[in-house]
């Protein structure tokens, strides 16, 4: 017995039962199509009735009486692995992102260190680097002053020293500009 999928021989055509979402119905049908097991006019539809295996399948094809139960079952094994390669890789990607942001956030954590050193009289809540600026800044990901002023909030950039933002900007948003180039390139020409 297998949940996935379910080849039941009827006495005019064959009907292939199968679990899968509804935003996949598209993708399956165009791949029976296309490898002529299906006829064009024929619509994979919702099941309502549990299958002669006894399971109870969110669709099925009728396909035509002479399709090979093996070939039916390859192209079905065939759409899986591509679901399955696709969640893979959203999984990468989503992945790729995290370690980024969490190598944004290790190198503005050393600059904190170096503006601390530099400017020990500011007090940790206005400090250009504060934990809540520092999760905004890896959130939003200025890059330029414009950038800084539209996408952080007022309350945040007010409470910065100004000498710290004038001596930092350009290296902040020059790291956080490096770390979207690299983020962008991963994604497109990789």
């Amino acid at each position: 017995m297998n949940n996935l999928h379910f080849v039941e021989q009827g006495k005019y055509a064959t009907y292939f039962a199968f679990n899968a979402p509804e935003s996949d119905i598209q993708e399956i049908e165009s791949i029976f199509h296309s490898s002529g097991v299906m006829s064009d006019l024929v619509k994979v539809k919702r099941s309502f009735r549990p299958a002669g295996d006894g399971c109870m399948y969110t669709h099925y094809a009728r396909v035509k009486k002479s399709a090979p139960t093996a070939k039916l079952v390859k192209l079905f094994r065939s759409y899986q692995s591509s679901q399955f390669t696709k969640s893979i890789n959203k999984l990468s990607e989503s992945f790729k992102n995290v370690i980024s942001e969490k190598s944004l956030e290790c190198e503005l954590l050393k600059l904190s260190l170096e503006i601390r050193k530099n400017f020990p009289q500011v007090p940790e809540q206005k400090h250009l680097l504060r934990q809540e600026l520092l999760d905004l800044l890896i959130r939003r990901k200025p890059t330029t002053k414009d950038e800084w002023i539209s996408d952080i909030p007022y309350h945040f950039r007010e409470a910065c020293v100004g000498d710290e933002f004038s001596a930092y900007s350009n290296e902040i948003f020059k790291l956080i500009s490096t770390f979207k180039k690299e983020s962008y390139d991963s994604k497109y020409y990789h």
